[in-house]
């Protein structure tokens, strides 16, 4: 483990929430992010899900001035401006493309995700060998033609969304990716309730499902553990 080299080498945020810098830096293929509450560590792991996942739209809910990314073993850091993405959302596109999508029973987070990733303007091999698109062709009275027509039009649809910029280091994002998987998992977190007599809560009888799909009683307790969302 100690010979192989982390794919992401460092990831920085600058002016998060407009006023500080946060990033981490992959000295191993694992990283431990301790810190205080508050100090951004979902926040800059969120982003860095999105970032690399080219989820770009979704950073729009964060503030910020830049993203930096440095991939081990490329010469050149990506950077995402927030400038390049702008206020609007994936659901707010024209009717021509969300009629396209009602009549081939499309959800049109899966269409952005192509558009943005995969398709290739000047490739049409990218829709006809796209999972998506073949079903959309199979399951629609839309041919090759029309198919591509519409994802010409939606790809300079959602570049008025983020950028041509923004489409552009998508792309270079998947390519230098490419056969990496993600999992993300949301912050796990442990609760303890105060145990002073002002805020103490009385015990309560609380139920949970056993082994043999019988409910058993069982008392609440102190300490509680849950997945906080991201």
């Amino acid at each position: 483990m100690s010979n192989k080299n982390p794919i992401i080498q460092s990831f920085e945020i600058e002016k998060l929430h407009g006023y500080k810098n946060v990033s981490i830096v992959f000295e191993s293929i694992v990283k431990v992010v301790i810190a205080e509450n508050g100090a951004g560590k979902t926040t800059i792991l969120s982003a860095l899900d999105a970032f690399i996942r080219c989820d770009f739209i979704s950073l729009k809910s964060i503030q910020f001035e830049k993203i930096i990314c440095t991939l081990y073993g490329s010469d050149e850091p990506l950077i995402l401006e927030k400038k390049y993405i702008n206020q609007a959302q994936v659901g707010e596109s024209n009717e021509s493309i969300q009629d396209f999508l009602s009549i081939c029973d499309t959800n049109e987070e899966s269409f952005y995700n192509f558009i943005s990733q995969d398709f290739d303007r000047d490739d049409e091999d990218t829709v006809k060998s796209s999972y998506l698109m073949r079903e959309i062709y199979s399951n629609s009275p839309f041919d090759w033609d029309d198919i591509i027509e519409k994802c010409q039009e939606a790809y300079n649809f959602y570049s008025g969304l983020i950028g041509e910029e923004a489409i552009k280091l998508a792309k270079t994002i998947k390519e230098k990716l490419h056969g990496i998987e993600v999992l993300y998992l949301p912050t796990y977190r442990r609760i303890e309730k105060p145990k002073t007599r002002r805020n103490a809560v009385r015990p309560r009888i609380g139920f949970m499902l056993g082994s043999n799909r019988q409910i058993k009683k069982q008392k609440a307790s102190n300490i509680n553990y849950g997945l906080a969302a991201c």
